[in-house]
């Protein structure tokens, strides 16, 4: 077990798999409204009580066009495509897709110049709202908990985007079966992979709601490649520091859990990864 501000993380020592419980109480639960107004950020201390009880809250900012035009400033959609393209051959045209978390639906509008139809879900309402709106995309509300993916989904898909998602599937196996009923045959399925490292437990450990589950990247091989779909290709986007864009006082703040953290964790890793595995999914083996 490893202790971090808001969370315990549990890792398997045979799996290395992860996850985490949000603790009852923080070290901080409470300070005067003055100093808040006089240093705002001190409220990474404290607990987000709409967050605490809609913990979709914390991605209302996606629904809003300054998160649009953060998207374009760091060409967010013209760096994935090149991943998708030149690293794994992905061809979206005459395709129909679905982009599974897809934020706001500005990528999905962009999907839409490439292949043929697209759709896309997200766990945050306010941002199916927005693709719906300003996009006019097919959007839908799914939460990997509590709905199946097949139920809400009528209509298969050629291609199947999970971009920083699968991190917040508890049951990954049952997905992937309710998946492949939506799928073509041949049908492609594209996803970032989290694992488990410190660096990871740390970087987030001041908000209320993160990643749910980490998961080793063998682990999500197997439960795919069980279930009929075929690895074809893996490229590794370079590694981060976790502390990497903080100020200074963040930085302080974070190096106080750091040390006993890295004496309970199996491993004194800092850096985040973000492996992505394209599967094809073979109807006839499934």
């Amino acid at each position: 077990m490893v202790n971090t501000y808001k969370h315990y993380w549990y890792i398997c020592r045979m799996c290395e798999d992860a996850f985490r419980l949000r603790k009852e109480r923080y070290l901080i639960n409470w300070l005067p409204r003055f100093l808040l107004r006089i240093q705002p950020k001190l409220a990474h201390f404290l607990p987000d009580s709409s967050v605490i009880e809609d913990s979709s809250r914390v991605y209302d900012y996606m629904a809003t066009e300054e998160h649009v035009r953060h998207d374009e400033k760091v060409n967010a959609f013209e760096n994935f495509l090149t991943t998708l393209v030149d690293k794994h051959g992905v061809r979206f045209n005459g395709k129909s897709v679905l982009d599974i978390s897809g934020g706001n639906g500005s990528f999905a509008k962009k999907l839409q110049g490439l292949a043929e139809a697209v759709t896309m879900t997200e766990f945050n309402l306010p941002s199916v709202e927005y693709a719906r709106k300003h996009y006019e995309i097919e959007a839908v509300r799914f939460d990997f908990q509590s709905n199946s993916i097949n139920e809400i989904l009528e209509k298969k898909f050629d291609i199947v985007l999970l971009r920083a998602a699968i991190m917040f599937c508890l049951d990954v196996p049952k997905f992937v079966k309710d998946l492949k009923r939506i799928l073509h045959p041949n049908a492609q399925v594209y996803l970032e992979v989290v694992p488990p490292t410190l660096g990871v437990f740390l970087r987030w450990q001041f908000d209320d709601h993160f990643y749910l589950r980490l998961y080793n990247t063998k682990t999500i091989v197997n439960i795919f490649e069980g279930e009929g779909f075929k690895l074809v290709s893996r490229s590794d986007n370079p590694s981060v520091n976790y502390l990497e864009d903080f100020s200074i006082a963040m930085k302080l703040a974070q190096l106080a859990y750091a040390l006993p953290a890295s004496l309970m964790s199996l491993s004194w890793n800092h850096r985040i990864y973000n492996p992505n595995l394209l599967f094809n999914f073979d109807s006839h083996k499934s």
